[in-house]
């Protein structure tokens, strides 16, 4: 197992499970990486790096204490604010890439890119989600940023009203594909966003699988409609429409 010789808590990265003996380079195997990711994962560490540019995420499949307010304070203060030479030893995290992508950005003046892959279900929507979040906690440094911040959370929001639902495996999950770009002034500072949806599943408007849902929008308007809405929009029960009534 590959945490017999190093506490999985205290390993970073898995480039450091990579051995020299002698004149040959020694790889972990893939059951060492597993049994690493899964120790780590037991301990709520579902964050794992590879190297200085990319993260592993393994979906914790609930809300973990190190994605809070505080904690994104706490990355933010040790990961972007302090200049000092200090090692502190951080856990891998999202906040963490988040402020890397942002130095490197600030530092060259170059734009920064970040994929997210995996299948359905592995927390791709909502890694995004956090990683934007703290880059724009990053580039706020006034009232008018913050707006301007809340405003693209809200607009993220959104998007996934439209474009997410809910499946056998996920009870929101992406059924399209997103580019999402932030934009910033020269300073740095939160200046506005731009997104390109594509690929949108458009079955889910013609007929649902067993269990599954059509797009959050439609569940969210008839139950957050106001009578006077209602009676302009001639809105009807969710079960008054075949689509809607078939939902899982």
């Amino acid at each position: 197992m590959a945490s017999s010789n190093k506490d999985a808590t205290a390993v970073h990265d898995l480039i450091s499970l990579i051995q020299a003996q002698g004149p040959n380079t020694v790889y972990p195997t893939d059951d060492a990486i597993l049994s690493l990711l899964h120790a780590r994962f037991r301990f709520d560490i579902p964050y794992m790096r590879i190297g200085s540019t990319s993260l592993i995420v393994v979906n914790p499949l609930k809300s973990l204490a190190n994605t809070n307010d505080a904690s994104a304070a706490d990355y933010e203060e040790k990961t972007y604010r302090d200049l000092t030479d200090v090692q502190h030893n951080l856990q891998p995290h999202l906040y963490d890439l988040a402020s890397r992508v942002y130095l490197v950005m600030r530092r060259t003046g170059q734009s920064q890119s970040v994929i997210f892959r995996g299948i359905t279900g592995s927390g791709k929507s909502h890694s995004a989600r956090l990683l934007t979040n703290q880059i724009l906690r990053l580039s706020s440094h006034s009232k008018k940023d913050a707006r301007i911040a809340d405003q693209i959370k809200s607009f993220i929001t959104v998007l996934e009203s439209f474009g997410n639902a809910k499946t056998f495996h996920n009870p929101s999950a992406s059924r399209y594909h997103r580019y999402f770009e932030l934009q910033f002034s020269e300073r740095g500072r939160i200046h506005g966003a731009k997104a390109l949806c594509y690929g949108l599943d458009k079955s889910r408007l013609l007929r649902l699988s067993q269990e599954e849902r059509s797009f959050h929008v439609f569940y969210q308007f008839i139950a957050g409609a106001m009578p006077e809405e209602r009676d302009l929009y001639q809105l009807e029960d969710p079960s008054e429409y075949a689509l809607l009534a078939s939902s899982g």
